[in-house]
């Protein structure tokens, strides 16, 4: 199991005293923080909150939202429903706040949606478990290209610039449930260097929030606009390739004779990933976000 991005995934840095730009270089910083809380039922509700603080970017951000505010709530909630399906789940009862479009403001995006089968009950196991889908090599390939936009807007901006993001992403489960592959979750970190200073940092583990088992990938994103990418597809699948988070303690489903699915696999992100999530958004050039990073 490798990024639980559920984007997504405010944002916390880890690795912070390793993450200093260079003197002199321009930095544009946002975070985003994603809490997915799973009940008793195998659904949840998912919060995403995406800062901005004020800069060049955060600016260019704030003029294209406030130049049509619904196209933008629509626009971010299209990429945050994408962004899901491609890790198998489907969003539903969606919204989307936008403030701080003022220059000088804080860009706040919040994003808010309820997934049916978050969790599926395996009865032959008699357990739950969360599944989420490996990127095809297709999807990482998309992933990277978005990063190469992502690079020439902000070297258009200032040749000398780089774009930070930090995230933390939360699965909190009901608080009987007892994590069972703890091993393959908890402690557990990962460097990928893309090439030029950019990289993408990672690590994951499990926490209690108010008494609730939780599982936390916390992560960094380093894109430096005048070097370029040169990591692979294939040597950053393995940050992609899913995984599963499975627990006890927590009743069947009412009614229970039948299975909640939730499609052939999944996992989060965000990043959390993270983490990381792939959008595509054909043809706008700037801004161009992936999912989970609006």
């Amino acid at each position: 199991m490798r990024i639980y991005a559920v984007g997504l995934l405010v944002m916390v840095a880890l690795w912070i005293a390793t993450a200093q730009p260079a003197a002199g270089q321009t930095v544009f910083e946002y975070s985003i923080k994603e809490t997915v809380n799973v009940d008793e039922q195998g659904g949840a509700h998912i919060q995403r909150v995406s800062l901005y603080p004020p800069s060049l970017l955060t600016r260019k951000l704030q003029t294209s939202a406030k130049a049509d505010i619904e196209g933008t709530k629509e626009s971010v909630t299209r990429g945050f429903r994408e962004g899901y399906a491609l890790l198998g789940f489907e969003i539903w009862d969606s919204s989307c706040e936008i403030t701080g479009l003022e220059e000088g403001e804080n860009f706040l995006i919040t994003l808010n949606a309820k997934v049916s089968n978050f969790a599926e009950f395996r009865s032959d196991e008699n357990l739950w478990v969360i599944s989420i889908r490996a990127y095809a090599r297709s999807e990482v390939q998309e992933f990277l290209n978005y990063l190469t936009n992502e690079q020439q807007a902000i070297r258009e901006l200032d040749q000398n610039s780089q774009r930070y993001l930090s995230s933390k992403s939360t699965i909190v489960l009901p608080g009987s449930a007892i994590i069972l592959n703890k091993a393959e979750i908890e402690n557990h970190s990962e460097n990928y260097e893309f090439g030029g200073g950019s990289y993408l940092r990672f690590t994951r583990y499990i926490d209690n929030m108010g008494g609730k088992p939780a599982v936390v990938t916390e992560s960094e994103r380093l894109i430096v606009a005048e070097n370029e990418i040169t990591i692979t597809a294939a040597e950053l699948a393995s940050a992609f390739d899913g995984g599963q988070i499975k627990y006890t303690g927590v009743p069947p489903p009412l009614g229970s004779d039948y299975l909640l699915y939730i499609g052939a696999g999944g996992a989060i992100a965000t990043i959390i990933a993270i983490v990381l999530l792939v959008r595509r958004r054909g043809g706008e050039k700037f801004p161009e976000v992936p999912p989970g990073e609006w």
